[in-house]
């Protein structure tokens, strides 16, 4: 409810740079996942208590909304974006659809499906298949999957470049290109060098480009009053199928094998992102 709460304030308060306030939104969003656990860890050993971060958090948690509430004006969390603006955006208005399930949405809400399997089910059993297909030690593993995170700091990257070429080539050629990688991370890198790299590049293009872009071009494909349902659409099609996608490349590996079911759930699906991508009417977007 807050990712879609906020993504909603951001994608209509800045719908002149949407997918580039987003990017930087998705970078803070991985920042606070990096230093979370971290500064759990410490505030866990100092009072020798699992217990005494969840107070913390809980505590900086309400300091943070008391703040807001204060501090943040309205006009931000609910603007409508080209509603209120000049005449020229009242024309972008014209060719937007009325209704919500519209031709672009359900090609973003398919390609939102496409990411959540090819995204999580990497995140799943990632540090698995190195450990037990590539007889990785714990602590290289780690090491490798940490690399994913550093490629999601791009995401204001992302951002920019949907602002400023045609969004839907942007995803496709990320999808394309995430499932070359996902191929080649399953197939062909045997060393940790090569896997790190590759974590890197999963990173930079499934958080940074296609999770970006495909956020902001759900805002764009509908009219600004309903910004907040298509944030939440967004929001439940990926995470639905990222509930399902580590247990979906378990059964793929017992049946194919790490290769075999790398080249079906992280190679062939996100092929199925790119022709989503290619059937988006760039006429009916915002």
């Amino acid at each position: 409810m807050q990712m879609a709460a906020l993504f909603a304030a951001v994608g209509s308060y800045f719908h002149r740079r949407r997918s580039f306030f987003i990017g930087w939104l998705i970078v803070a969003y991985g920042v606070g996942a990096f230093l979370g656990p971290r500064i759990g860890s410490m505030l866990a050993q100092a009072a020798d208590s699992w217990q005494t971060p969840f107070v913390w958090f809980a505590v900086t948690g309400l300091l943070i909304a008391a703040v807001v509430m204060v501090f943040v004006p309205k006009d931000f969390t609910e603007s409508k974006g080209p509603d209120h603006g000049e005449a020229i955006d009242q024309a972008a208005l014209a060719d937007v659809p009325t209704n919500l399930w519209n031709r672009n949405v359900v090609m973003g809400l398919i390609g939102c499906i496409i990411l959540g399997y090819s995204l999580y089910g990497f995140i799943g059993l990632y540090t698995t298949y190195l450990r037990e297909g590539l007889l990785f030690s714990p602590t290289d593993a780690a090491a490798a999957f940490s690399f994913f995170g550093l490629g999601g700091l791009l995401s204001f990257a992302g951002g920019w470049f949907g602002d400023r070429f045609p969004q839907r080539w942007v995803t496709a050629i990320a999808f394309g290109l995430l499932a070359v990688v996902g191929y080649a991370m399953y197939n062909l890198s045997t060393a940790l060098q090569s896997q790190s790299i590759l974590s890197f590049l999963t990173g930079a293009l499934a958080s940074g480009f296609v999770f970006v872009n495909l956020l902001s071009l759900l805002q764009r494909s509908v009219r600004p009053h309903m910004v907040g349902c298509a944030s939440g659409i967004f929001l439940t099609s990926l995470f639905g199928a990222g509930s399902t996608a580590g247990y979906l490349l378990a059964v793929l590996v017992g049946a194919f094998g790490w290769g075999g079911a790398a080249l079906v759930e992280l190679t062939l699906f996100p092929i199925i992102g790119i022709i989503a991508m290619a059937m988006v009417d760039p006429g009916q977007l915002i």
